[in-house]
């Protein structure tokens, strides 16, 4: 859902999760909907702490590990993308893939870098 089709960078991002006792499809969902918050403007690279663009491996692993430590913005994602959502307002909400608070995993078209 991140954009990201690295294969190794998407074995760790899968590793670290399990490492760190996360749900890779739940954590995937949120860093995607941060991701989309971010490109239409609903939050700034500044309240992330790191650029955040599609496909970006780095930020995605460092998302995942801020996550774990509820450390930065990784304590907003810690919460979900419900929850986010829900303090960004009712546009930011329309792009949840949550059912009454509960990640759901989905697919999306991702963007094209062109």
């Amino acid at each position: 859902m991140c954009g990201n089709l690295d294969p190794a960078s998407l074995i760790k991002a899968e590793e670290l999760c399990d490492q760190l006792g996360l749900d890779t499809i739940s954590m995937g969902v949120t860093i995607a909907f941060a991701m989309e918050c971010v490109e239409r403007g609903f939050l700034t690279e500044n309240q992330v702490g790191m650029p955040l663009r599609w496909g970006d491996h780095r930020a995605i692993n460092r998302l995942i590990e801020m996550t774990a430590r509820r450390e930065g913005f990784g304590d907003v994602l810690a919460d979900g993308s419900a929850r986010m959502a829900a303090t960004l307002g009712p546009e930011a909400q329309k792009l949840t893939y949550a059912v009454k608070g509960w990640r759901s995993p989905a697919t999306r078209r991702v963007p094209s870098r062109g």
